[in-house]
């Protein structure tokens, strides 16, 4: 499958995250992309107070690397909870071509394939895929010790309310097999195809809200 080729810009985006009519905090996603096309993809997370009470209060994703025409290409990937247990990084070795993991459990590494991301930049560049509107996406992509393709599915398009007003938008969804685990995005082009709302189902059932909230881009 073939895509638009689209430049890839600097954003700053803020998400409001709820579980029904329950505020859970804040989701900070930051873009930066230098003249070079080297690029830092940032994404926080960070509870309430009454959250955090139950669950870690921060959790922090990096993804560093370059952008090569309209296509991440990670070097780097870390992964931060605040209960440490579960943190991790990837290097992404393209001599060698070769991702490794080091953390505090055991090594472990695998052969590249083609366009491999990371559990970040996927997302990145999902932003700049979905302009073709695409009935599938495929992706591979590294995570904490194995390599998993992620299959995504185009379902169409609906209005999204948000703080910043109703926005046309692409929905797509993945969805694990076997599991009621779901990821769901909405995509406005009005807004260079940002995501204005993020939808996650847990295994037990749980659906957890992402809602655009602010928004700054730039070169």
């Amino acid at each position: 499958m073939s895509y638009c080729a689209l430049a890839v810009s600097s954003f700053s985006a803020e998400y409001q995250l709820s579980k029904g009519a329950f505020s859970l905090g804040v989701m900070t996603r930051t873009l930066n992309v230098d003249a070079a096309g080297r690029y830092v993809f940032e994404s926080v997370m960070e509870a309430n107070a009454v959250v955090s009470l139950f669950t870690a209060s921060r959790v922090t994703e990096i993804s560093r690397g370059r952008i090569e025409g309209s296509r991440f290409v990670p070097e780097y990937y870390r992964y931060e909870k605040n209960s440490k247990k579960k943190d991790y990084e990837l290097s992404f070795d393209y001599a060698t071509n070769v991702v490794m993991r080091s953390d505090n459990g055991p090594a472990w590494r695998a052969e590249m394939p083609d366009q491999l991301l990371d559990k970040l930049s996927y997302q990145g560049q999902m932003i700049t895929d979905v302009a073709a509107n695409p009935q599938t996406l495929n992706y591979t992509v590294a995570d904490r010790g194995k390599l998993k393709d992620y299959d995504i599915r185009n379902l169409g398009v609906e209005d999204v309310e948000t703080t910043l007003g109703k926005f046309r938008s692409i929905k797509l969804q993945r969805g694990d097999k076997n599991s009621k685990r779901q990821t769901t995005v909405w995509f406005a082009e009005e807004l260079g195809w940002m995501p204005v709302k993020v939808e996650y189902r847990d295994k037990k059932g749980g659906l957890t809200t992402g809602l655009l909230h602010t928004l700054n881009s730039g070169d």
